[in-house]
C-alpha cells in the first residue's frame, strides 16, 4: 500500500520555528524507507496561534541529499513491497476501543500501537491484519494468512465470528496467540533479522514480488535524534545478522548506499544458517542491497 504524507499545518509549525531542519529529514527518510512518499518540504502552508498562516522552506543542505538519493535509487524503491513474518491483528469493535481508551487515560499507547512498537523494537518485520468492515477491507482469508510465521493478537480485539473461525485452526496449532512481549509471543520464531545489542537501528526489508531477478533490500533507519542540537546520534560498527533464507537465493555480495556517501560493497559471512555484515555508520537512512 503506497501512501503520501505530509503532516497537518500544525505539525508543519514546529519546523517553521527553526532549528528542526532534521527532523524533518528523519520524516521524510521514515516515510521512504517503509515504501510510501513524502511531500517535498518547500513552502509548506504551516499554522500557529503565535504567527497564523506562514511556511515551512527547508534548507536544501538538509533535504536535497534524500530526494538526490531517492531518484539515484528508484529501482530499489519502486515495485517493492514489505517482507512480513508476523501478523499483527487489528482491532475493532467495543472492547478494542475500550483498551484504547484506558490505555489514553493512563497515558499510555494504545494496545496495537504498542504492539507494534515493540515487534519494530526487536526487529521483526510485520504486517497488518484488517478484518472485515475495517476501511473497506473484506476480511482476511485462511490463504491471506499463509504469508505469516505467526499472529498476534493485542489486547482487546474482537473479530466477526466468521473471521473467528478462521482463526480458530491458528490458535489450535499455536500459530495465533494474544499478544504479552516479544519472548512469550514470538517463542519457537527464529528472527529474520537481529541487531548488535545497543545499536538503535530499525530495519525494514523489502522485495520485488514481480521481478525475481531484483535484490532483497533492508533499509536502515536510525531513530536516535538529539533534539537539543536538532541532529542524529550516528550509530557505528553496527552488525546485522539475517537469516539464510532471508533471500531467493544465495547472496554474494551486499552494497550498502546512503544519501551521504558513495556505495560501497561490504565484507558478508555465513554461520549458524545466519548472513552477517557490519555496518560502518549510519547517519539517518541508508539501503543494503543483497545480491
Amino acid at each position: 500500500m503506497l501512501s503520501v504524507t505530509a503532516g497537518t499545518v500544525g505539525d508543519w509549525s514546529y519546523p517553521a520555528k527553526g532549528g528542526m531542519d532534521n527532523l524533518v529529514a528523519m520524516w521524510v527518510a521514515f516515510a521512504y524507507a517503509n515504501g510510501h512518499l513524502f511531500i517535498v518540504p518547500n513552502n509548506v502552508w504551516c499554522y500557529s496561534d503565535e504567527k497564523g498562516e506562514h511556511a515551512y522552506v527547508g534548507p536544501d543542505e538538509v533535504l536535497l541529499p534524500l530526494y538526490r538519493f531517492v531518484r539515484r535509487n528508484e529501482r530499489l524503491l519502486d515495485g517493492y513491497d514489505p517482507m512480513e513474518q508476523i501478523g499483527v491483528v487489528f482491532g475493532t469493535g467495543a472492547a478494542a476501543k475500550a483498551a484504547d481508551g484506558d490505555a489514553t487515560r493512563r497515558g499510555q499507547t494504545s494496545p496495537f500501537s504498542q504492539t507494534c512498537k515493540e515487534l519494530v523494537d526487536s526487529h521483526y518485520p510485520f504486517g497488518v491484519v484488517f478484518p472485515g468492515g475495517v476501511g473497506g477491507s473484506r476480511g482476511f482469508s485462511e490463504q491471506d494468512l499463509q504469508r505469516f510465521e505467526r499472529l498476534v493478537i493485542p489486547q482487546g480485539v474482537a473479530v466477526s465470528s466468521k473471521q473467528a473461525a478462521v482463526l480458530e485452526s491458528w490458535k489450535r496449532e499455536g500459530r495465533a496467540v494474544p499478544w504479552t512481549d516479544p519472548a512469550s509471543a514470538l517463542r519457537g520464531i527464529e528472527p529474520l533479522i537481529r541487531v548488535a545489542e545497543g545499536k538503535h537501528v530499525w530495519v525494514y526489508p523489502r522485495k520485488n514480488s514481480k521481478d525475481p531477478a531484483a535484490p532483497v533490500v533492508c533499509h536502515l533507519f536510525n531513530p536516535s535524534y538529539d533534539g537539543n542540537r536538532d541532529s542524529m546520534i550516528e550509530q557505528t560498527n553496527v552488525v546485522i545478522s539475517l537469516r539464510s533464507d532471508f533471500s531467493n537465493r544465495r547472496v554474494r555480495k551486499v552494497v550498502y548506499s546512503t544519501p551521504y556517501e558513495e556505495p560501497q560493497e561490504l565484507p558478508v559471512s555465513s554461520a549458524g544458517g545466519r548472513i552477517q555484515v557490519t555496518i560502518p555508520k549510519l547517519i539517518l537512512w541508508g539501503i543494503l542491497r543483497l545480491e
